[in-house]
């Protein structure tokens, strides 16, 4: 048998952190009975601690720690331990008389050392018994014991008149032997990580038995020790004992949603009125059994509103009334209450199928997907048709495509061919592997059918085609707006709603997505609403009509969603850059946007739009690119440096800005060497390489042939002229 889980009872077991630079913290704390010291080792570190004349000794051979202890006495007072000082060979800790301690280590590493008061137990009659292999220096049952008080012995008299304690006998010194050796190996066991240990609930004294009245039957839980088999643990969560996670939160058990159980064959009607029967009692008190049978029977029926309101209807109170709400919100596909339960996914039992339907999308535990498969193979027909689409998109959203066509195969066996929820699931399978043009015939199909799932099959068609950048048609945006009318202030009439939004602003009609988006309630779905404003804005910015983005965008520049990603900002700014209108650049990359590589390159794209050399080489300070580099060498040429920016061009490879750059300041070898056949000819044709001036140009002094040279000189400058104007086009 394998113990499964320790409680330790008023003890606080401190999760130990990692030493750094040698020092290891010593924390304190003062319980009923204890004083506690934990030393915060690294884990895997050795130990000893010495007993020695009113001190013990802590040791870590063959390392060498520093001991922080200035918050020791902060929290304790020195009553048990007296005095805690670090020394050459440890750390010493001086105890007061009369105190017996208790010391043992974590998994994690770190040592927990109690101060004990020594209780008055009574001597074995007996003679000392011999020395085993595991010395046994105080008594460890105290430290387990959820009342560390020790029993009045036999005969003793009460303190008070209304004391009603009845007498106890000493203990058997056998029994003490044996309690005390077990807790010591267990103990041992906790700090090699064999079993766990946690703390314990503090529960309430029991009440005083009158005089004379015999105690319950069954052993009192005074023990803070839950175990459990090997077998128990492996057969799927049936266990006794719950599951713990690594949150810190306890696996609820299977029988709160064993939504199997909870229905029969027999027709509907019938199991509800079997199931009305005998709700109000004596006195017209609710049978709170029979209410939560009644609305068992209506969530394994799948009808969670009915479950809701017998809950509210007869003010159910019982632990399991929260897992009824919990899976009735699910199954009408409606927020789910505040509950822990969304949190419980990772667990090996039915919750976590509930957990993953009913948690935020954003919430990131890994599932135990083995759990879900199994739980929804349990689940009635029915109750999979509910939750199987909504199963395999979230599967599929986590990658888990194996488990998501599993699912659907499951639901597949039960359901003839053709059914609307096995085709959602089928069109959400193909999207998933890359096939959108598989699932689109199956989506619209359902659609002109009408069928029960048309509006999600509607959903996903128009998120489908957004997704692949392509438009919808209006038919189906004007289906999205009637359904989304007609299913308001539900879940599916906000997707719905969504859909109709996006839809329009893939046709370009955003004056009518955005006053759509406008008259969405904010406080329905916010989520939803916030995400839809985020892909619209997307929509927007890939607009290839700039007079249409433009448009919008001046029109509603204060409304730019705070979490647009960056990307979609920068293209943006670089839009409105290249039409000239650089003044909202500056809010859109506004914040931490603007202090980023990619920002800063874009508000200097801006400066030199705006013809402000300064400013952009001081956007670009420190920054490397080709982006950069180039709107470097455009501000030193904004300011006349053009030198500066023919070296900048030439460097980043970019000859004909640097020739430019070499025209405008005058470098001709650069010119000559690197520009254009009418560059070059100009060049050669007034010698501007010449290092010696040149020889005075012919004159009609010269006579005939003076006027000669003068006209066939004037004509190849003609022609040079002309060539090197045709480079440029005219404007």
């Amino acid at each position: 048998m394998r113990i499964g889980q320790i409680l330790a009872a008023g003890a606080l077991i401190c999760a130990a952190g990692t030493a750094q630079a040698q020092q290891v913290a010593v924390r304190s704390g003062e319980h009923d009975g204890f004083s506690r010291l934990v030393f915060m080792l690294p884990p895997g570190t050795d130990w000893q601690l010495s007993e020695g004349v009113g001190a013990l000794t802590l040791r870590t051979p063959g390392e060498s720690f520093g001991y922080d202890t200035a918050e020791v006495f902060r929290l304790i007072p020195r009553t048990r331990i007296t005095g805690v000082a670090p020394q050459a060979e440890g750390l010493r800790i001086a105890t007061a008389p009369g105190t017996v301690h208790e010391a043992f280590q974590l998994a994690s590493g770190a040592v927990v050392l109690d101060i004990l008061d020594a209780p008055a137990l009574p001597m074995p009659a007996s003679g000392p018994r011999a020395a085993t292999s595991t010395p046994l220096r105080l008594d460890h049952l105290e430290t387990y014991w959820r009342n560390r008080a020790v029993p009045a012995p036999a005969g003793a008299e009460p303190t008070g008149a209304g004391d009603l304690r009845p007498g106890f006998a000493p203990p058997d010194p056998r029994v003490r032997e044996a309690e005390t050796e077990l807790l010591a190996q267990l103990s041992r066991a906790a700090s090699q990580g064999v079993i766990s240990a946690f703390v314990a609930p503090k529960a309430e004294a029991p009440a005083p038995l009158p005089p004379g009245a015999a105690p319950p039957e069954g052993a009192a839980p005074h023990l803070a020790i839950e175990s459990q088999t090997v077998f128990d643990r492996d057969m799927l969560g049936n266990g006794p004992a719950p599951q713990l996670l690594a949150n810190g939160l306890r696996c609820l058990q299977d029988r709160l949603f064993a939504v199997e159980s909870w229905v029969s064959d027999a027709p509907a009607g019938v199991q509800i009125a079997t199931a009305r029967q005998g709700l109000v009692g004596e006195f017209d008190r609710p049978d709170t059994a029979a209410v939560e049978r009644l609305a068992h029977t209506y969530l394994g029926l799948g009808f969670g509103t009915e479950a809701r309101a017998t809950l509210r209807g007869f003010g159910l109170g019982t632990p399991s009334a929260g897992a009824i709400a919990y899976v009735a919100a699910v199954l009408d596909d409606l927020p789910v209450p505040a509950s822990p339960i969304s949190r419980m996914a990772a667990c090996d039992g039915k919750v976590a199928l509930w957990a993953l339907l009913g948690r935020d999308d954003a919430e990131g535990e890994a599932p135990n997907l083995a759990a879900v498969r199994r739980s929804f193979s349990a689940l009635p027909l029915p109750i999979r048709k509910i939750v199987g689409p909504e199963l395999v998109r979230r599967l599929l959203a986590l990658g888990a495509d194996s488990d998501a066509r599993e699912i659907g195969s499951m639901l597949a066996r039960g359901v003839a061919p053709g059914d609307p929820a096995l085709g959602l699931i089928d069109a959400r399978i193909d999207i998933a592997r890359g096939e959108p043009a598989q699932a689109e015939p199956v989506l619209a199909g359902m659609i002109d059918r009408n069928s029960a799932d048309a509006a999600q099959a509607l959903v996903l068609l128009i998120d489908t085609r957004i997704a692949r950048g392509e438009p919808v048609d209006a038919a189906n945006v004007e289906l999205a707006t009637s359904l989304a009318r007609e299913l308001r202030g539900s879940p599916e009439g906000a997707r719905l709603l969504r859909a109709q939004i996006l839809g329009e602003g893939s046709v370009g009609r955003f004056s009518e997505a955005f006053a759509a988006l406008d008259a969405w309630p904010a406080q329905d779905t916010p989520t939803l609403r916030q995400e839809t404003r985020r892909s619209l804005w997307e929509l927007l910015a890939k607009v290839p009509d700039d007079p249409l983005f433009l448009g919008q965008l001046l029109a509603r520049q204060d409304q730019v969603p705070e979490d647009l990603p960056n990307l979609v900002r920068l293209r943006m700014a670089d839009r409105l850059t290249a039409a000239g209108l650089t003044g909202p650049v500056r809010d859109l990359l506004g914040g931490p946007l603007g202090r980023t590589p990619d920002g800063r390159v874009a508000l200097a794209a801006a400066a030199i739009a705006e013809r402000d050399g300064p400013a952009a080489l001081s956007y670009l300070d420190t920054l490397d690119g080709s982006r950069a580099t180039a709107l470097k060498a455009r501000a030193h040429a904004l300011l006349n440096e053009h030198a500066i920016a023919q070296a900048v061009f030439a460097t980043a490879g970019d000859l004909p800005n640097a020739t430019a750059e070499a025209w405008r300041g005058g470098d001709w070898s650069f010119v000559a060497a690197n520009g254009s056949e009418a560059e070059k000819a100009l060049v050669r044709l007034y010698d501007l390489t010449a290092e010696e001036p040149t020889a005075p140009p012919p004159s009609p002094a010269d006579g005939v042939a003076g006027f000669k040279d003068l006209i066939a000189r004037s004509q190849a400058e003609r022609e040079a002229l002309t060539r090197l104007l045709a480079d440029f086009p005219t404007p």
